[in-house]
């Protein structure tokens, strides 16, 4: 099909989560849960790793990365919030209605707190790597999606607590 194994991860992890827990025992529940969060904690540090190695020897270091792609990773990170807000707002009523106790404050928290970075980044690592795509698309996108991940462990990460 075609399709990113990454993306398919995710839409596997988002019906296990409303299907799969209905045909797990509960004995085996606890377990699995604390399996999983090692290793999704696992997998995040590789991507991090990873993602960082390859930002030093090709995003930072390129020569298709000037400071008019600094203002630009500015613009996108401040859009960013706007567009997660905007999502917010838009999947409220289905949210609030789905039993998570949805509200402003919630949604407040989930808009700035909200994690941009694992998923991002490899996206960006297969972009990076994939030799069709031209090498300053492929510098620029690997150096946002990492600038974004930066900022947002840096800025939000530091001042969610002040929500």
């Amino acid at each position: 099909f075609h399709t990113s194994g990454v993306l398919a991860l995710v839409a596997l992890g988002l019906y296990m989560s409303a299907y799969g827990r209905l045909r797990v025992e509960p004995a085996v529940e606890h377990v699995m849960e604390h399996f999983w969060e090692l290793a999704g904690y696992f997998a995040n540090t590789i991507v991090f790793f990873i993602s960082g190695i390859i930002v030093v020897q090709r995003g930072i270091t390129s020569e298709d990365i000037g400071w008019g792609d600094v203002g630009l990773l500015m613009v996108v990170y401040v859009a960013l919030h706007f567009i997660r807000g905007f999502m917010l707002i838009c999947a409220s009523p289905i949210l609030a209605r789905m039993g998570y106790g949805f509200d402003w404050k919630t949604g407040v928290a989930l808009g700035y707190g909200g994690l941009r970075g694992a998923v991002g980044l490899t996206l960006a690592m297969i972009v990076e790597e994939d030799e069709r795509i031209d090498e300053m698309v492929r510098s620029k996108a690997i150096f946002l999606m990492s600038g974004i991940a930066l900022l947002t462990l840096l800025v939000n990460g530091t001042t969610v607590g002040w929500l």
